[in-house]
Protein backbone atom coordinates (compact mmCIF):
# COMPACT_ATOMS: atom_id res chain seq x y z
CA UNK A 1 0.00 0.00 0.00
CA UNK A 2 1.28 3.45 -0.89
CA UNK A 3 0.31 6.60 0.97
CA UNK A 4 0.74 10.09 -0.35
CA UNK A 5 1.26 13.49 1.19
CA UNK A 6 -1.76 15.77 0.88
CA UNK A 7 -1.59 17.73 4.13
CA UNK A 8 -5.28 16.91 4.47
CA UNK A 9 -6.27 19.12 1.53
CA UNK A 10 -6.71 18.58 -2.16
CA UNK A 11 -4.17 20.55 -4.12
CA UNK A 12 -6.53 22.45 -6.39
CA UNK A 13 -4.13 25.35 -6.29
CA UNK A 14 -0.49 24.28 -6.46
CA UNK A 15 0.52 27.86 -5.66
CA UNK A 16 -1.26 27.57 -2.30
CA UNK A 17 1.08 24.73 -1.35
CA UNK A 18 4.11 26.66 -2.60
CA UNK A 19 3.14 29.76 -0.60
CA UNK A 20 2.59 27.75 2.58
CA UNK A 21 5.55 25.39 2.41
CA UNK A 22 7.96 27.14 0.03
CA UNK A 23 7.94 24.31 -2.46
CA UNK A 24 5.59 23.19 -5.18
CA UNK A 25 5.39 19.56 -4.12
CA UNK A 26 5.82 17.47 -1.01
CA UNK A 27 9.40 16.36 -0.28
CA UNK A 28 8.33 12.71 -0.22
CA UNK A 29 5.03 12.57 -2.08
CA UNK A 30 4.67 8.77 -1.83
CA UNK A 31 5.71 6.34 0.89
CA UNK A 32 4.91 2.72 1.54
CA UNK A 33 2.88 1.77 4.57
CA UNK A 34 5.86 -0.21 5.90
CA UNK A 35 8.20 2.81 5.75
CA UNK A 36 5.66 5.00 7.55
CA UNK A 37 5.10 2.34 10.24
CA UNK A 38 8.86 2.07 10.74
CA UNK A 39 9.20 5.85 11.03
CA UNK A 40 6.43 5.95 13.65
CA UNK A 41 8.03 3.07 15.54
CA UNK A 42 11.39 4.89 15.55
CA UNK A 43 9.72 8.00 16.98
CA UNK A 44 8.00 5.94 19.69
CA UNK A 45 11.29 4.30 20.67
CA UNK A 46 12.83 7.73 21.14
CA UNK A 47 10.16 8.78 23.63
CA UNK A 48 11.21 9.06 27.25
CA UNK A 49 8.77 8.81 30.12
CA UNK A 50 9.41 8.85 33.84
CA UNK A 51 7.92 6.25 36.19
CA UNK A 52 4.97 8.47 37.13
CA UNK A 53 3.88 8.87 33.53
CA UNK A 54 4.32 5.15 32.83
CA UNK A 55 2.19 4.24 35.87
CA UNK A 56 -0.49 6.72 34.86
CA UNK A 57 -0.49 5.53 31.23
CA UNK A 58 -0.69 1.86 32.19
CA UNK A 59 -3.58 2.67 34.54
CA UNK A 60 -5.40 4.54 31.78
CA UNK A 61 -4.89 1.69 29.32
CA UNK A 62 -6.12 -0.83 31.90
CA UNK A 63 -9.27 1.20 32.62
CA UNK A 64 -9.99 1.58 28.89
CA UNK A 65 -9.64 -2.17 28.49
CA UNK A 66 -12.00 -2.80 31.43
CA UNK A 67 -14.53 -0.33 30.02
CA UNK A 68 -14.44 -1.94 26.60
CA UNK A 69 -14.89 -5.39 28.18
CA UNK A 70 -17.89 -4.09 30.16
CA UNK A 71 -19.39 -2.51 27.05
CA UNK A 72 -18.99 -5.78 25.13
CA UNK A 73 -20.74 -7.67 27.94
CA UNK A 74 -23.62 -5.17 28.02
CA UNK A 75 -24.04 -5.37 24.26
CA UNK A 76 -24.01 -9.17 24.39
CA UNK A 77 -26.66 -9.14 27.15
CA UNK A 78 -28.90 -6.79 25.17
CA UNK A 79 -28.55 -8.92 22.06
CA UNK A 80 -29.40 -12.05 24.03
CA UNK A 81 -32.54 -10.37 25.41
CA UNK A 82 -33.61 -9.33 21.91
CA UNK A 83 -32.93 -12.84 20.65
CA UNK A 84 -35.09 -14.36 23.40
CA UNK A 85 -37.92 -11.97 22.55
CA UNK A 86 -37.70 -12.96 18.91
CA UNK A 87 -37.74 -16.64 19.83
CA UNK A 88 -40.92 -16.08 21.86
CA UNK A 89 -42.58 -14.36 18.90
CA UNK A 90 -41.72 -17.23 16.59
CA UNK A 91 -43.24 -19.81 18.94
Amino acid sequence: MYLRCTNGKKLRDVNWYKKKFGKSVCIQPYNTEIRIAQAIENQIQQLWMDEYILEWLSGELFSVRENSDNIEKKIAEKLQKKYRKLEKRIR
